[in-house]
This record gives C-alpha cells, sequence and structure tokens, in this order.
C-alpha cells in the first residue's frame, strides 16, 4: 500500500515537509545506536571488571564475584597446560562468552533498526527529489527540452533562458520560417516539420524530457482560416500527447493555452477577478474555440492515460519595447475603429476634435468609469515555466497567469503623458468595455508563481532600455508587432 505524498513547490514547503521527519528519524538512529553500544559495553565492562579482578585477586565482595564471575571447568584433555582453576584464564574465557552471547542479540536487533531506519530515511530523500523543476536546476542536472512555436516572441525568449541555464534545448519549427536561423545562432537545435504531421512531431518529441507546446494559429500571426485553426491548434496539441504517449523519458508536457478561451467582455463590468473556471469556456472566435478543445484534450489525456500535462493560460502578453506604442493607449486607435460607421458617428466627431487638439492619449471609459485590463511581461512567463517545470502538483490543472497586478486607464495614461510629453483626454466609449482582472491564487499556491512586473515598471523599462542592448530579453522584431501600432 503506497501512502499518500504532498509534493512540496518550493524551497521553504520542502523543509517543512521534511524537516521534522529527518530530524526524528536521525533522533531514534541516534538513540539506537548510543543503546545498542552502551548495552554492549556494559556486558563487555562487567566481564573485564570480573576478569581483571579475579585474576589480580582483590575482589572486595564474594557474593559480587559469584555474580558476575563463574568457574568454567575446561576437560583437561582439551589442553594438558592448562591450569583449569586459574581465575584470569576463567574470567578470560567467560568474557570472552558473554561479550558473543551479548553480540548475538544486540548485533541483529541494531541491523534491522538500522535497515528500517535507513528505508525511512531513503523516502525522504525520494520527497526532497520530487521537485525537479527547481532542484534539477539547482543541482545540474539538465534536461532535454523541446520548445514548438520556438521562434516566437514568447518561445525565443523562453529558449534562450533554459539555453542559459545549462538545458539542452531543441526547437521544432516550420520549415519555412525565416526566423530559424536566429535561433541556431543561440546554440539551438531546430526540427523542422508540421504539427499536422505526427510523424514531424513523433520525430521531434522522441528522447525530450521536457515539452513546452506553443506552437499555434494565433489571431495576430494570421490571418487564418477555420480548418487551419483546425489543424494546427487542435490537431497539432493531439499529435504532441499522442507523441509524448510514446515517449518514455517524458517527465512533464505544458500546453501553452490563452484567456481567448472565456469571455472576459461581458457588456457589464466584471467586479470580481476571474479564477481559472469561474466563467463558461463559449468562445465564439475560432482561435479561443480551438484553443479551448486543446484544453480539453490535455485535460483528457491525464486523466485517462496519467500523462504528466498542464495547461498553462497566457493573459494579453507584453514584449520588450510593446507598452509605450500600444494602440490602445492612443485615441487614434478608438478614432479609426468608428470610422465609416455612421452609427457612431457622435462619437467618431468627439474622438476627431480630441485629436485635432493633440491629444493624443486616451482614457476610455464605461459610464465614467475608467477601463481596466490584466496582462503579462514575457519575463513574467518565463518565470512561470521556471517555476512549473517537472512540479507534479501541477499534472492535469489549467492555470491562468498574469502581471503582479491589474492596471487601469487613469492610473496609466497620465504617467505616459508625462513621460512621453504628450496631452490625454477622458473620454465615454460606447462599446462593450475592457474591465476585468485574474485571480492568480492558484498558480501561486501551486508552484509559487510570483509575477514581478507590472505596467509601470515595464514602461520605465522600456524608456531606460535600447533595443540596440536589449540585455536579457529579446525584443519582437518591428515587422512583427502586429497590433501594437500607434
Amino acid at each position: 500500500m503506497s501512502a499518500k505524498v504532498t509534493i512540496p513547490t518550493s524551497s521553504s514547503e520542502l523543509v517543512s515537509i521534511t524537516g521534522k521527519r529527518l530530524i526524528f528519524l536521525s533522533a531514534i538512529t541516534l538513540a539506537a545506536s548510543i543503546t545498542s553500544v552502551s548495552l554492549l559495553a556494559v556486558c563487555t565492562g562487567e566481564v573485564i571488571t570480573s576478569w581483571t579482578t579475579d585474576s589480580l585477586g582483590f575482589l572486595p565482595d564474594p557474593k559480587h564475584f559469584d555474580v558476575i564471575s563463574h568457574v568454567v571447568t575446561i576437560p583437561s584433555t582439551f589442553n594438558p597446560f592448562i591450569t583449569t582453576n586459574e581465575p584470569m584464564f576463567n574470567s578470560l574465557i567467560l568474557a570472552a562468552q558473554e561479550v558473543m552471547l551479548a553480540a548475538e542479540f544486540i548485533v541483529p536487533t541494531l541491523l534491522v533498526m538500522i535497515l528500517f531506519i535507513f528505508k525511512m530515511l531513503l523516502k525522504q530523500l525520494i520527497l526532497l527529489t520530487s521537485i525537479e523543476n527547481y532542484w534539477d536546476l539547482k543541482r545540474g542536472n539538465f534536461m532535454k527540452i523541446l520548445i514548438t512555436g520556438i521562434t516566437g516572441r514568447i518561445g525565443t525568449n523562453v529558449a534562450k533562458h533554459f539555453i542559459n541555464l545549462g538545458h539542452d534545448v531543441t526547437g521544432f519549427s516550420w520549415s519555412k520560417d525565416q526566423k530559424i536561423e536566429k535561433m541556431k545562432n543561440f546554440g539551438c537545435e531546430i526540427i523542422t516539420g508540421d504539427l499536422e504531421n505526427f510523424d514531424d512531431v513523433n520525430l521531434a518529441v522522441k528522447g525530450n524530457e521536457v515539452i513546452f507546446h506553443m506552437g499555434a494559429a494565433f489571431q495576430s500571426g494570421g490571418p487564418f482560416s477555420p480548418n487551419q485553426y483546425f489543424d494546427i491548434n487542435v490537431k497539432g496539441t493531439f499529435n504532441i500527447l499522442e507523441a509524448s504517449l510514446n515517449n518514455n523519458h517524458l517527465k512533464h508536457l505544458i500546453v501553452t493555452s490563452t484567456d481567448g478561451t472565456i469571455p472576459k467582455y461581458p457588456k457589464k463590468r466584471l467586479e470580481s477577478p476571474i479564477a481559472e473556471f469561474d466563467l463558461p469556456q463559449n468562445a465564439t472566435d475560432w482561435y479561443g474555440y480551438s484553443k479551448t478543445l486543446a484544453e480539453n484534450l490535455s485535460r483528457r489525456y491525464f486523466y485517462s492515460e496519467k500523462l504528466p500535462v498542464s495547461v498553462l493560460r497566457f493573459s494579453m502578453v507584453f514584449g520588450r519595447f510593446e507598452v509605450c506604442k500600444w494602440s490602445q493607449f492612443y485615441t487614434g486607435h478608438y478614432l479609426n475603429s468608428f470610422e465609416d460607421k455612421p452609427e457612431f458617428s457622435d462619437i467618431y466627431n468627439k474622438l476627431l476634435e480630441h485629436v485635432s487638439k493633440g491629444e493624443n492619449l486616451i482614457v476610455p471609459r464605461d459610464s465614467g468609469v475608467s477601463w481596466k485590463k490584466h496582462v503579462i511581461d514575457i519575463r513574467d512567463i518565463i518565470h512561470a515555466y521556471d517555476a512549473m517545470m517537472c512540479n507534479q502538483n501541477t499534472f492535469g490543472k489549467t492555470y491562468q497567469i498574469a502581471g503582479p497586478k491589474s492596471f487601469e486607464w487613469s492610473e496609466v495614461i497620465p504617467v505616459l503623458s508625462e513621460k512621453l510629453n504628450l496631452n490625454y483626454c477622458s473620454v465615454d466609449i460606447p462599446t462593450v468595455p475592457t474591465y476585468y482582472e485574474f485571480d492568480l491564487a492558484s498558480c501561486k499556491k501551486d508552484f509559487n508563481f510570483d509575477p514581478k512586473w507590472d505596467i509601470f515598471s515595464m514602461i520605465d523599462d522600456e524608456l531606460n532600455s535600447s533595443e540596440e542592448n536589449y540585455g536579457d530579453i529579446i525584443p519582437t522584431e518591428s515587422d512583427f508587432r502586429r497590433g501594437f501600432q500607434v
């Protein structure tokens, strides 16, 4: 019968789970050793005392002598030169006999106790190694990692991070991807193929211990047809899952998803933070719907096939140099949205007036309330993969990740106005409002997700950095920053 084991997710939790047990077992080992040695020493010391006092002839108490010393009768045929009544010889024989008798009992008992305690200590050591993400990295036990969609703005940075840690990273990419050479320059092997082709996927998956499945047809990378969304996102994920079943080396598969699987833009504002399954997954666009199917497939393989798979939903992702020029901070974005729509002529004219006054930044409002949004920086995504990888507590679960806190336009725009020397306006926008934040309780609890980059630190980092000297985070090429133009 196997005992239920709580899997720790951090160093502090690890100590709390195993520390008391290890101390207790160590105390038992020490006590058993001291007791056994003491018993053996008492027996040995007692007979040596008997031997010494008897042979030297100064035993003070004859009764005591009778208790601890005996007359040993040796047949004269044994050795004719031995005087059997010699006290020293008799006591010596007695000492050897009593030590051997004591050892016959104590030594096996001690061995049994040591073996039992060793078994318990081994269980604790197994527990110590159950968090392979953190501890393997620190011990230098590097793993073979496969990243699908490796040339994307997220995949590139995730790959660079794990390469820098010393892991053996392989990328799986479309053969016509023009950015393959960029990854080769980082020392990354690239396997080309199609997610829709099982043989290609199976070849890529084979032998890898960790798989980050990021490859997908996504909204800003298109346009894609419904068939393409289904083939790449659904069938592609199915092929990854099937190939993983054939991979005996697999420790963890993390399937990337999106907050586009949930309806986070209702007509009324969402006042409460959104947990993973607070809202129904009833996405109407093909991207969100295809990712919903991919999530369901992943959970099915965990429950039915015991595959070590987890799902990680991203909120809207910002890369480096993608914040300050984000289109939704600018009045022109909303002006263009209402152009050629006669039913919105009033708001169009109002926005046009603000632009003519040089009020290029905007605080969009809903009945006077500023819009609100929850986003995530690529660096916090890297942290999530790092903390989540091979953590058994995450298997079969779906997690929503985002930055440390949401932001309101009314908080951000005045800051940008000052830093960029641009004027701004505040306007009620007659559309469904953007107003939501995510509940991060699950990811914080299960793998100690601790995001660092809020919208203000992103802005400061962007304004204080240069694209020529980008540091640890590779910025998205300007040609591929879809949806981030002023």
